[in-house]
């Protein structure tokens, strides 16, 4: 049998990126030459097919083509709006065709379980389904695949319409990011699925890449060390007695449901809250075959779809790495480097969330506050990324918050600011600096310039840190500031820091004249 094919993505309904290169990619025999036609459609004005040839190396091919408009000789990426390609990859007398492929913007929607959240599983799918048929937005699932010969052929691994009935499997993040881009592009949109619920950061990266962070060093050795410590067979005995708990856990939720019939009716919160308490198994073990393993998604997912050409990647992730704290800053940078090398954009850019709040233990708490601000600073230190907050679209007691629509709608502002520039402001405030006055101690932030209010008419989230001791205190908005009255204050001389929601789980109401939320901090005084 032939091993000559296009990468899966390469299939029907695909959207090409419209203004970068298109890079086409697949696999064949050693050293066997493939040819890549492109034919455009472009009206009645029908250009000339596009020729390229490679040969096959290691097992793997590449064809790089110039931008369409460098090709079609076109001004603007809004004149593609109207144009398809066929793309026609022929090797040693075998030929595949894909048909139509169309020009839009892409993005790579990619972390664990909040990102894969699908639209079914939300509040909002009645407030996705009035646009389904006007948004040209295209979805494709990259098959969730952890180690060489996973039988995953149930996987679906293809271009899906919003019109699909594949739609409500759609990760709801992503269709309201869509929804909300299409305000600032008139192309279809789309969406490369790459997720899964509960992985670490570290299955995202290569295991060299891993060993390469100094500040994780050590963390990483003890996953190596989990993984070889035991034999083949000792792993695949843990794992046959996981998938059998797994296996009791689900029949045990049926029988709670065929019990108490109204939860199931009243799905998803009811069915959340109330079906919590049955336990499910976790973390399945670690070994050879396990998708936390580190570099395990990176080798058969993030490779599968690399190097398409995209806009940009959507990261919402972190939940499974609170216990890295501050360490979990230098695997983000990682990450960029990484992803940016294997799909040979410099620039990729990247759009984080800002992990909500959520309770769980004082340890696991204590991480989540680190993490954030580590997801903070990486996103404030790199050119190419920008972040959403989102705590308070948090669940205290669910790390699956079933609201949505807002945290695709807040990444889809950052990408109208940084992709798009057609937005000013798609950020909450951000702490400038804190400084003694004759009133208090006063706040000043950066994105307030408009003016900043409170939810609920009242300020609550601001602590004072002292030498020996951390406290609550009450705060007034005072124009575009933040004042902490003196009243307020135990012992000016001793303090230290201010925090804003610098907690797990914490009530910060502060925002902006765009009801983005003021970013969690812990912030020294300055010299004023």
């Amino acid at each position: 049998m032939s091993k000559f094919k296009l990468a899966p993505i390469f299939s029907e309904h695909m959207i090409l990126q419209r203004d970068k290169e298109m890079r086409i990619f697949g696999y064949g025999e050693q050293d066997d030459e493939v040819e890549v036609t492109l034919t455009f459609s472009h009206g009645e004005h029908m250009p000339l097919p596009y020729y390229c040839k490679t040969i096959i190396v290691d097992n793997k091919w590449e064809v790089v083509f110039p931008e369409p408009l460098a090709i079609l000789g076109l001004d603007d990426v809004d004149d593609l709006k109207h144009v398809s390609v066929d793309i026609h990859v022929s090797c040693k007398g075998e030929a595949i065709k894909i048909k139509q492929a169309v020009f839009g913007e892409v993005f790579i929607v990619a972390g664990q379980s909040n990102m894969q959240f699908m639209l079914k599983e939300t509040f909002e799918l009645e407030e996705a389904f009035p646009t389904r048929e006007t948004l040209d937005l295209r979805y494709y699932f990259t098959p969730r695949i952890s180690y060489e010969g996973e039988d995953k052929s149930m996987e679906p691994s293809s271009w899906y319409l919003s019109t699909d009935k594949q739609f409500e499997m759609f990760s709801a993040v992503a269709y309201f990011f869509g929804q909300k881009i299409q305000a600032y592009v008139d192309c279809p949109i789309g969406i490369i699925g790459c997720n899964w619920g509960g992985s670490s950061l570290f299955s995202w990266i290569s295991e060299q890449e891993c060993l390469e962070v100094e500040e994780t060093h050590e963390y990483m050795e003890s996953l190596l060390q989990e993984m070889t410590k035991k034999s083949e067979k000792q792993y695949e005995n843990e794992q046959l007695k996981y998938d059998s708990e797994v296996r009791l856990y689900d029949k045990k939720v049926k029988r709670y449901l065929h019990d108490n019939p109204m939860v199931k009716a009243s799905y998803p919160l009811d069915f959340y809250y109330q079906t919590k308490h049955l336990d499910g198994p976790w973390p399945p073990p670690m070994g050879y075959k396990s998708f936390l393993r580190p570099g395990g998604l990176y080798e058969h997912m993030v490779k599968s779809i690399a190097p398409y050409m995209v806009a940009g990647v959507l990261w919402y992730q972190g939940e499974t790495d609170v216990m890295l704290g501050s360490g979990y800053l230098a695997m983000l940078r990682m990450l960029f480097r990484s992803w940016r090398k294997l799909f040979k954009q410099k620039a990729l850019f990247f759009f984080l969330v800002q992990l909500p709040v959520f309770s769980s233990t004082s340890e696991e708490d204590k991480g989540r506050v680190l993490l954030r601000e580590a997801q903070f600073q990486a996103a404030i230190s790199d050119p190419y990324s920008a972040i959403a907050c989102s705590l308070d679209l948090g669940d205290c007691y669910n790390i699956h918050p079933f609201l949505k629509k807002d945290i695709g709608y807040r990444m889809g502002l950052l990408a109208g600011k940084y992709l798009y520039k057609k937005v000013q402001i798609a950020e909450g405030p951000r702490i400038r600096q804190v400084f003694q006055c004759d009133e208090g101690l006063k706040l000043s932030f950066t994105n307030a310039q408009h003016g900043i209010y409170a939810d609920y008419g009242k300020v609550l989230g601001f602590k004072v840190v002292e030498e020996n001791q951390r406290y609550d205190v009450k705060a007034d908005i005072v124009g575009h500031d933040i004042v902490i009255p003196n009243h307020e204050i135990k012992n000016f001389s001793h303090v230290k820091k201010i925090e804003y929601a610098y907690e797990s789980m914490t009530i910060g109401t502060v925002k902006n004249w765009k009801k983005l939320p003021l970013y969690p901090f812990s912030q020294s005084l300055s010299m004023q």
